[in-house]
């Protein structure tokens, strides 16, 4: 009579879940997962080109504000001295009806200084509000940077910490100490990031109101200069609807006008606007590269340590695996049997050790 040769078989996943090291291999899990869930935060994905694109646009929107700048300045400079000729024309054909041309003379100039204090206004509103948003950008930028270096900073002692809570002969008082230590982490991440926010919200607010304070000024020199030059332009056309009809060719009209028109600053307060524009936007775009840069090296430094700690759990691994292979072999030897194979499942046939390794893992008895 032939007799077979009896084959084992073990359930790997068991032995694994069982294994005393397995605690360490959760938590190399956890650890690899929660770093990797740092690489896709919501709201933050790719903030290396998300800050470069903003920067994009913040270049594009300046250029096309300042250059609408600069027409308005050009243009109302232009407008003013047609207008100015204009009303020097006008002057001379309007001798017969010099009070209803007076009055429609002043109502031009009231409408005309409006206007330009409006256009003047709207422009420091818009410059105000783009400084702003540029500001409160780069301080959310900010605040998320030192909220991801202060978890990257902390991610090693977390580990650690997690590390010996996943020991499975903590006492309680021990196990209490551990949970606090990892709460204090948390904790000390929390109002770091907290005082970094109350810090720049009290800064974007002086921020706020320097830039309330320096449109106030702006808008207040403005508008003395246009209230000056239309009092000089008002006086000019008074003075010429008073005189005698005669002595029209004595009065200094044209030097008069230029005087009129040297007084305008519009064209000059256009530039000046424009420049400052660009000025603001080539600061916020340089801090918007350095904090793309400052990702940037941040994702390479965590794709580093999760290279290191999957190569850790990867070796881990290894090593449990074949702690289980040669307890395997030494029950299967023990029982005298011809071989004893590792399987996800219990086949049809042989013969179950997956207790017996168990037991031999547990106690450390592997080479006997």
């Amino acid at each position: 009579m032939v007799r077979l040769a009896l084959v084992g078989y073990v359930i790997t996943s068991q032995l694994i879940a069982q294994h005393p090291l397995h605690g360490m291999l959760a938590a190399y899990d956890r650890e690899i997962a929660a770093l990797r869930s740092t690489q896709s935060v919501t709201g933050l994905h790719d903030p290396a080109a998300s800050a470069s694109n903003s920067a994009t646009a913040m270049r594009t929107d300046a250029a096309v504000a300042a250059a609408n700048v600069d027409a308005i300045g050009s243009r109302d400079a232009t407008a003013n001295r047609a207008r100015e000729r204009a009303a020097a024309a006008a002057v001379l054909r309007s001798r017969h009806a010099p009070e209803r041309s007076f009055a429609t003379f002043t109502s031009q100039l009231a409408t005309e200084t409006n206007a330009n204090l409006r256009a003047y206004s709207g422009s420091l509103s818009e410059r105000t509000e783009r400084a702003y948003i540029a500001r409160a950008q780069q301080l959310r930028e900010k605040e998320s940077t030192l909220a991801f270096d202060l978890e990257r900073q902390n991610a090693g002692k977390r580990l650690v910490l997690r590390l010996k809570l996943a020991e499975l002969h903590l006492t309680s008082a021990r196990r209490a100490n551990l949970q606090a230590r990892l709460a204090a982490l948390d904790v000390a991440e929390r109002r770091a990031v907290d005082a970094m926010r109350a810090r720049d919200a009290a800064e974007l607010a002086a921020y706020r109101s320097e830039l309330a304070s320096a449109a106030a000024v702006g808008a207040g020199d403005m508008n003395r200069q246009l209230r000056a030059a239309a009092g000089a332009n008002y006086a000019i056309l008074q003075k010429v609807f008073n005189e005698d009809a005669g002595a029209a060719g004595a009065f200094p009209l044209p030097s008069q006008l230029a005087s009129f028109t040297n007084g305008y600053a519009a064209r000059r307060a256009a530039q000046t606007t424009s420049s400052d524009m660009r000025s603001v936007t080539a600061d916020v775009t340089l801090r918007l590269a350095r904090l793309g840069a400052v990702d940037a090296q941040s994702q390479r430094d965590v794709a580093a340590q999760l290279q290191a700690l999957e190569t850790s759990r990867a070796m881990l691994y290894r090593t449990i695996i074949g702690q289980i292979q040669s307890a395997a072999a030494a029950v299967a030897r023990d029982r005298h049997l011809a071989t004893v194979h590792l399987t996800s499942a219990a086949p049809k046939r042989g013969v179950d050790l997956t207790k017996a390794v168990a037991a031999r893992v547990a106690s450390h008895d592997l080479h006997s």
